[in-house]
């Protein structure tokens, strides 16, 4: 018997132009964006002024000192409401960490279109980005919270679709395009990870560089950590791994800006639908354990050489 979900699509396609929906949760990933509360704040750790956020850590591997969270998103807004409920994402603030004390604004897209909730069972708790779509949250100094220069970025995401040329993106924006966009990638620097497993550089809303190919067996319908570091001193990024691939992703880059990293931003394009269940900011360098070798068998599509 069809969903709910799919039955309204098929209704009303006109509801999914654009969008971001909330629901309940699950996480098959290690190393994913985990559920659990944040321990007490660290020490201090280097900002692009002065001093460091205050609230949130994230453990660092082999016992060293934690890393402070700036922003961390389980995307469980309405998680005790009743099912099939309308909420955007857009407004809503991330919780349970969101120490630049902004919420969530519309990047780019068609609108902010209320979606209905799935029920928990079926898809879990999510942000849901239909056709082209992404939203991106402040990460402007405020109060005792100072931006840092070396920021870790994580996000789980996965795929609810078929399209040989889609791709969510994680990263930053410089400035918000606003509605009516459809693309996803002005003001964009960051990563993009296509249905395939394929991960790319963007720089500045254009690719840089050719797509690296996924190293041993993806499924997109299951959530895959993306996590990278960068340094907006001197526009670096590193430390960069994708959950399940042991693929070397040496990109190199000057456009991790002060300016370029304005906001955090997360979403899809390519006429996909992306899921993003989770997602992190850590102040510093966080280095995840190893990934496993493989993850479990799902089919591939052709990866196309660059972004839409």
């Amino acid at each position: 018997m069809p969903s709910v979900l799919s039955t309204l699509r098929r209704l009303c396609p006109v509801l999914f132009s654009l969008t971001l929906v909330l629901a309940g949760c699950d996480r098959g990933n290690p190393n994913a964006v985990t559920n659990a509360s944040p321990p007490a704040p660290p020490a201090s750790a280097g900002s692009e002024s002065a001093s460091s956020p205050g609230a949130g850590t994230n453990a660092a591997p082999g016992g060293t000192a934690p890393s402070p969270v700036i922003v961390k998103d389980l995307f469980q807004e309405d998680i005790n409401a009743q099912e099939y409920q309308n909420i955007n994402l857009v407004g809503t603030k991330p919780q349970p960490v969101d120490l630049p004390g902004g919420a969530w604004q519309l990047a780019t897209g068609d609108g902010t279109y209320e979606m209905p909730l799935t029920s928990p069972g079926e898809m879990g708790c999510l942000a849901y980005f239909h056709n082209a779509a992404s939203a991106a949250l402040s990460l402007a100094s405020n109060g005792a919270y100072v931006k840092p220069t070396v920021m870790t970025l994580s996000g789980d995401l996965s795929f609810n679709g078929n399209s040989a040329t889609g791709f969510g993106v994680l990263g930053f924006y410089s400035a918000l395009s606003g509605e009516h966009t459809g693309n996803v990638l002005a003001n964009f620097t960051g990563l993009i990870l296509f249905e395939d497993g394929s991960v790319q550089l963007v720089e500045k809303g254009a690719p840089a560089g050719a797509p690296v190919k996924f190293t041993g067996k993806y499924d997109p319908i299951q959530p895959a950590t993306l996590t990278y570091s960068i340094d907006t001193t001197t526009g670096g990024i590193s430390n960069i791994s994708l959950a399940g691939s042991t693929s070397a992703y040496a990109f190199k880059s000057t456009a991790f800006t002060p300016a370029a990293t304005a906001y955090v931003g997360v979403g899809g394009g390519g006429g996909t639908i992306v899921n993003a269940t989770g997602l992190q900011l850590t102040a510093g360098l966080v280095v995840l354990p190893p990934v496993p070798a493989s993850t479990p068998t799902g089919d591939t599509v052709t990866s196309p050489t660059n972004a839409p």
